[in-house]
Order: structure tokens, then C-alpha cells, then sequence
């Protein structure tokens, strides 16, 4: 299963200038953890970091960003992806 996920021009130093990545994975979670295991430091500019003592793989999505999936906006990150489905990071003033 293939989504693609389309970053921001504003992270062109992290990505290298490389601004589509393809995912894989069941939820919108699972392809951000793709994202993030490929690029790093993306992390940081998506995600506060994890409390100590918590057990969340990520801390909880930064106020100025925001997951469409398919247009459709959300914030949970639990949402279902299937085969060509797009995911799309959208950045605003923080």
C-alpha cells in the first residue's frame, strides 16, 4: 500500500528540496512514523517533544500544523489510509 505524503515548501533544508515522499502504513500515524524514521529532524518542527514517562511515540502535533488527508483536515492521526491516498503536512505561522 502506497500513500503519498506532500510536505511544505518551508522544509526544503530538511528535506533536500524533496517535496513528495511515499508511505506506507494503516493510519495516518504509521506514515508520519515513516516520515519521521527518513527524516529526523522533521520531528521537532511537527511535534512537541514526548513527556518523560510518557508512552507516546510522538508528543502531540504542533498548534501550527495541520494533517490533510485527501483535503480533509484532522488532528487525531488515527484516521485509516488506503492505497492512493494523499496526506498532506500544512504548516502556518507558529
Amino acid at each position: 500500500m502506497s500513500i503519498t505524503l506532500k510536505l511544505p515548501r518551508s522544509f526544503a533544508g530538511i528535506t533536500r528540496g524533496k517535496f513528495s515522499f511515499d508511505a506506507v502504513g494503516e493510519t495516518e500515524e504509521d506514515c508520519l512514523n515513516n516520515l519521521t524514521a527518513l527524516l529526523p529532524r522533521i520531528k521537532e518542527e511537527l511535534f512537541y517533544p514526548v513527556q518523560e514517562g510518557s508512552s507516546a511515540l510522538h508528543g502531540n502535533l504542533r498548534p501550527n500544523v495541520s494533517i490533510m488527508l485527501n483535503h480533509f483536515d484532522g488532528r487525531s492521526l488515527t484516521r485509516k489510509v488506503q492505497d492512493g491516498d494523499v496526506l498532506e503536512i500544512k504548516v502556518g505561522a507558529s
